[in-house]
């Protein structure tokens, strides 16, 4: 159980058990989850409005090889940017108590596929794209 499994590890909405409780993030992690989604939301934004951007900079004489140090600059600090709130976000999910059991359950799946792994990892609501395959259709021959 790395760090990284806490940084990239899927999003946790629901802890299923005695009783039944969505699943509250604490200040670090919300704090990185809110920075995350406003940089998606301003890259996605960027991304449509491209075309009219790069007119803009053109017809201003932005995009020049002298300017290339700058747009350098400015890359480099958003993706430093991004790197520290992930960062951040990871440190606030080892400090969650039904985060760290749904690491552990992920983590306990990968290595078997028991009936008891897989009842350890019923008990959480995350993002689907972390559950282990238990099928796979290529390996039936025929």
């Amino acid at each position: 159980m790395g760090f990284f499994s806490y940084v990239f590890g899927p999003k946790l909405y629901q802890e299923y058990g005695l009783d039944k409780r969505l699943y509250e993030p604490g200040g670090l992690e919300r704090f990185g989850d809110q920075i995350i989604s406003t940089l998606s939301l301003m890259w996605n934004i960027s991304y449509y409005t491209s075309p009219f951007i790069v007119t803009f900079l053109y017809k201003r004489g932005y995009l020049v090889a002298d300017s290339i140090s700058s747009f350098a600059k400015f890359t480099t600090s958003i993706g430093i940017i991004v790197v520290i709130t992930l960062c951040i976000r990871g440190f606030g999910r080892t400090q969650s108590k039904s985060y760290v059991k749904m690491i552990r359950a992920i983590e306990m799946s990968k290595l078997s596929s028991d009936e008891e792994t897989k009842r350890a990892l019923r008990k959480f609501d995350f993002d689907f794209s972390s559950w282990q395959v238990d099928f796979d259709a290529r390996s039936v021959q025929g």
